[in-house]
């Protein structure tokens, strides 16, 4: 019977021979501005290095008044480069996904009003810097998955807006 290390040793030899040499990152590591810690009982994803390097976009008082405006082309840059930064953040933090989600579809054509926002989701970002997806040890025995749904309706009165929904699907203990 193979032990874990003879598999992982196959598994390597396999891809380097199809791909050449790979590198193997074990316990912390980063993978695209995702930080992965491998412990004993959990496996824990996070990004707060990457949320430290997001950055504002500056804006005068009486700017951010004008809020029915339309942006500036450099003001759309911004927004643009704020919501991309705050997406890829979605990959471990599903907490800022309903406020990045509306204010992705502000993309084409954004207001001032929607870059105080961006501006906003980025410091409840760095504000909450510290939370992160954690996956614990499953005990032994069987198991259950539980699926949890939100959702929110958009008002019939304004065709162009679109529902939100969500499910967050887990594997629990089926006790």
């Amino acid at each position: 019977m193979a032990t874990e290390q003879q598999d992982h040793a196959e598994l390597k030899k396999a891809l380097e021979k199809k791909y050449g040499p790979i590198k193997v990152q074990e316990k912390d590591f980063k993978h695209c501005g995702v930080m992965y810690h491998q412990r004993e009982d959990r496996v824990i994803h996070e990004q707060m290095e990457f949320v430290d390097q997001l950055q504002f976009y500056p804006m005068s008082k009486d700017r951010a008044k004008q809020r029915e405006e339309k942006c500036t082309a450099t003001e759309h840059h911004a927004f643009r480069s704020l919501m991309g930064g705050t997406n890829w953040l979605l990959k471990t933090r599903a907490d800022l996904a309903a406020e990045a989600s509306r204010l992705q579809a502000k993309l084409a054509a954004p207001q001032v009003k929607d870059l105080v926002d961006a501006n906003a989701l980025v410091r409840r970002a760095k504000e909450t810097r510290k939370a992160c997806l954690t996956f614990k040890r499953q005990p032994e025995g069987p198991k259950r998955l539980m699926v949890i749904a939100d959702s929110s309706f958009n008002a019939p009165k304004d065709p162009k807006s679109r529902s939100q929904a969500g499910w967050l699907v887990i594997l629990v203990p089926d006790n």
